[in-house]
């Protein structure tokens, strides 16, 4: 129940008492706009552009949050749980899921657009995470680990703050395991991109705390309580709390890149799994998901999406290495949810929208797009075709709390505000999922989609050619492109190890042998033959003639610090460029009619012309 007092930086209190969908504060799904039904009575997205159905509105949202007022030097939702439409912040703080949430959604969304500010918003939020929201060093039982709680605007949390600063619900330096370890996960991520390794020490650290304080669960406690004193460890409440998942993908991601930590991190783990299918999964009703959300107490009964809906990603990601019967205890937990917090449903309102918790069902905007992009997961990895339909109504369910001016409202209404959960990390990394899973709902470009590596980075040059590294040389890398690729390299070579299905133009490309690769989209009729290049040649252009791209090999010597021009024979400039450091060059020139033009390279004391065909 998100029972809020909003207080802002200036003067300006606002109170919202929302317990349910009927009563005042959360909004019909029309609120904002007119709702959009499809030939079957199903709800559509309120915008649909060549770009699909969800990218104009997730890019309205992202783009809210990207210019959005640092507080204090950092970013807005590091010191906030919720924000107004005009970026005041009030109860309280909850870095442990916003900062988490923030991370992998600006990484994933970096990787989607090639925006690097998104990637910065990701470095920016991670370095807020090590060097101000860690416990004291000399605690004995959790030294340097996350708190989950702080106060609106204090950028030095200390456990207390949320949902108010006189709540007696979460005690001055007390943490919750659980968001220690999605920020070990998000971190750990963030390590991968950036090579950072204050991050990849953060998470190592809070892996061993974890690790060292975990108890054998059986059917009254959980491994870890969700909430605890970081000082004594003593625990505060909670003593059944099932969102473990990030928990195992934290210890599996370490030991897989050769962490051990304090040598407990594979047995915890397995301890820990093997208590959830045992004591939590087991209960077909879903009854035993419990505890999650920080403004409410640990000792209630009550189950949440959240921890089974997430539970059921790392399923779905990690398949075999995660459990040998990974897709039958997804389809369960699909079912345990579906049953227990569905509000509305496909046939009678056009749409599935699920509920937050036991004691508050109401259907706020992150959890149906989270339900969507797992269906759309579990659709992708072989089940039914009708989970795709369902996933996608879904996730336009929760489009509708996008304004037109990117403010993503939680409640759907006038006088909401949005959660720094709700309605940016956990809203956008959703759509990125689902757009990964079924690609159709992306727009005919390129796009490097999702990697069973993790991208470090991604550039999207122009229409021709797409590039991006991996953290690892191996793995199973999935794209969208606006035509089939007529080269795929690796390190520089060329590979035959991938497929390509013209229907939905997805490119899957099974790597093994490198880290970077090129993909290259050359608009050229026929077969082309690229000559063995001279011994004694510098330069080497090809096709040529051309239709309307170009591609460009120096040798080494003239890779750097080269000049580009294209001239017609009267003497106009009708292309100037630097060229990047690199051996190998790509040159649209789609927007030249065709034709004959010099091609000139300028490489101080040496100039070299070469005559061009344009065809």
């Amino acid at each position: 129940m998100k029972k809020l007092i909003l207080i802002s930086i200036v003067t300006y209190v606002l109170v919202l008492n929302v317990s349910g969908q009927d009563q005042k504060g959360f909004g019909p799904v029309d609120y904002y706009h007119a709702k959009v039904m499809d030939v079957n009575n199903h709800l559509d997205s309120w915008y649909i552009d060549e770009n699909g159905p969800f990218e104009f509105i997730i890019n309205l949202s992202a783009n809210w949050w990207k210019n959005s007022p640092d507080v204090n030097g950092w970013p807005i939702w590091c010191t906030a749980a919720l924000v107004d439409n005009e970026y005041r912040q009030g109860a309280g703080a909850i870095p442990g899921s916003a900062c988490s949430f923030a991370i992998l959604a600006c990484l994933k969304y970096y990787v989607f657009t090639g925006d690097t500010s998104f990637l910065s918003m990701a470095r920016r939020t991670g370095n807020y995470i090590i060097q101000h929201d860690l416990t004291p060093s000399e605690f004995v039982h959790y030294p340097d680990f996350p708190y989950a709680i702080g106060i609106t605007g204090d950028i030095n949390p200390q456990g207390n703050g949320h949902p108010n600063e006189f709540d007696s619900v979460n005690p001055i330096f007390h943490i919750q395991p659980d968001k220690g370890a999605m920020l070990g996960t998000a971190l750990l991520e963030l390590y991968k991109v950036t090579g950072d390794p204050d991050y990849l020490n953060t998470c190592v650290k809070i892996a061993n705390c974890l690790s060292d304080n975990a108890v054998a669960g059986n059917d009254t406690y959980s491994p870890w309580p969700m909430r605890v004193m970081a000082d004594n460890g003593n625990s505060v409440d909670g003593r059944f709390s099932a969102n473990v998942s990030y928990s195992c993908r934290l210890f599996d991601e370490l030991l897989r890149i050769g962490q051990t930590g304090n040598g407990k991190y594979k047995s915890t783990r397995d301890a820990v799994w093997s208590w959830l299918i045992s004591y939590v999964i087991a209960w077909d009703d879903g009854s035993k998901w419990c505890n999650f959300f920080e403004d409410h107490g640990g000792d209630e009964n009550n189950p949440t999406q959240i921890n089974a809906l997430e539970t059921v990603r790392y399923l779905l990601e990690k398949k075999n290495e995660a459990d040998q019967d990974w897709f039958s205890l997804a389809g369960k937990i699909i079912n345990q949810v579906s049953g227990r917090w569905s509000v509305t449903s496909l046939e009678k309102d056009g749409y599935v929208s699920i509920g937050e918790q036991e004691v508050d069902l109401t259907p706020y905007n992150s959890h149906s797009a989270r339900y969507g992009s797992i269906l759309a997961m579990f659709a992708e990895s072989g089940a039914d075709i009708a989970y795709k339909d369902t996933a996608y109504h879904s996730l336009c369910y929760s489009l509708y709390s996008v304004e037109d001016d990117g403010y993503t409202n939680t409640y759907f209404s006038e006088g909401g505000v949005a959660w720094t959960t709700d309605s940016f990390g956990d809203f956008l990394f959703h759509y990125l999922e689902a757009i990964a899973a079924i690609p159709e709902w992306a727009a005919s470009k390129n796009y490097v989609l999702k990697s069973t590596s993790t991208i470090t980075k991604v550039s999207y040059t122009n229409k021709s050619r797409v590039t991006y590294s991996t953290y690892d040389d191996f793995g199973i890398d999935k794209l969208k492109l606006i035509k089939k690729p007529f080269s795929v390299r690796v390190d520089g070579a060329n590979i035959k190890s991938y497929s390509w299905n013209s229907a939905d133009n997805v490119l899957l490309i099974d790597r093994s042998t490198g880290k970077n690769v090129e993909i290259t989209m050359i608009d050229i009729p026929g077969e082309l033959t690229i000559p063995t290049l001279p011994s004694n040649s510098q330069i080497w252009i090809y096709p040529n003639p051309a239709y309307g791209y170009l591609i460009l090999e120096l040798d080494q010597s003239l890779s750097v610090g080269s000049k580009l021009e294209i001239s017609d024979f009267c003497g106009r400039i009708l292309l100037q460029k630097d060229l990047e450091e690199g051996i190998r060059h790509y040159l649209d020139l789609t927007h030249l009619r065709k034709g004959i033009y010099l091609l000139r390279i300028k490489n101080k004391p040496d100039n070299y012309l070469q005559k061009i065909v344009i065809q």
